[in-house]
């Protein structure tokens, strides 16, 4: 737990924090299990480049952006990033894009370093050796593997950020979510880098992750409207049975 914490400290300039509203949010959404037993070791402020993230049955807010949070907002981005947990999306992840990408780099590495006979007349490989041309080559396959997963599963990605941000209008109001995402998007740097531009599109969009949550806030509210009328409906039912009675 110590030698954990420490790497977190100094990879993040991450710092726990106690939080009993997110503790009871948690709670609610039944992911205490999952999180860190020790309440003190379960919600850290780091240094990140997105707006939270969950990671080792722990939650990482970026320390600026939390800052500018309202209590309403922490908790909308907090049930965003419990959801993950909850359904171990990072699991799922790692079986999805690091197993398949990894796998293919050791193959591609080992087929270098066993074949290096017929491999070896070529200028540049042959002066790097067998070990150093293998581990050359399972990086660079490795890589594209990854690149080629995230590609593939793109839009699972994505549907999986939908889902999470779903759930702060299933278990909170949806608007502070819509808050919380305007306030990260003013945040983030607003050219995207070289290797962003190559990849395919992780996340929604902004407006569509609006559009989704404000779309799943009003479906809500007309289902409630229904059971509640469902239930005056009975009501008066039972009202009016023992006076025919």
């Amino acid at each position: 737990m110590g030698i954990i914490n420490s790497l977190l400290a100094r990879l993040l300039k991450a710092s726990p924090f106690p939080s009993e509203s997110l503790d009871n949010l948690a709670e609610t959404m039944q992911v205490s299990r999952v999180l860190k037993k020790t309440k003190l070791d379960r919600y850290y402020k780091a240094r990140l480049r997105v707006g939270g993230m969950a990671f080792l049955d722990r939650i990482f807010f970026d320390a600026n952006y939390f800052d500018t949070l309202l209590p309403d907002e922490v908790l909308a981005v907090a049930a965003h990033e419990l959801t993950h947990l909850k359904k171990r999306h990072g699991t799922k992840k790692f079986f999805r894009l690091t197993v398949p990408s990894a796998t293919f780099g050791v193959l591609m590495g080992g087929f270098v370093f066993f074949n290096f006979a017929s491999i070896d007349p070529i200028p540049l490989v042959g002066s790097l050796g067998k070990v150093v041309s293998s581990l050359l080559a399972a990086l660079f396959f490795g890589f594209f593997g990854l690149v080629a997963a995230l590609f593939v599963n793109a839009r699972w990605l994505r549907s999986q950020e939908t889902e999470c941000d779903l759930s702060s209008v299933k278990y909170l109001n949806g608007e502070p979510m819509i808050t919380a995402m305007i306030k990260l998007n003013n945040l983030r740097p607003q050219r995207q880098t070289r290797i962003e531009r190559f990849l395919p599109k992780l996340y929604p969009t902004i407006e569509q992750r609006i559009n989704d949550i404000r779309a799943a806030a009003e479906n809500k509210k007309k289902q409630s409207a229904i059971s509640d009328q469902s239930i005056d409906l009975e009501s008066q039912t039972n009202m009016q049975t023992p006076q025919q009675q």
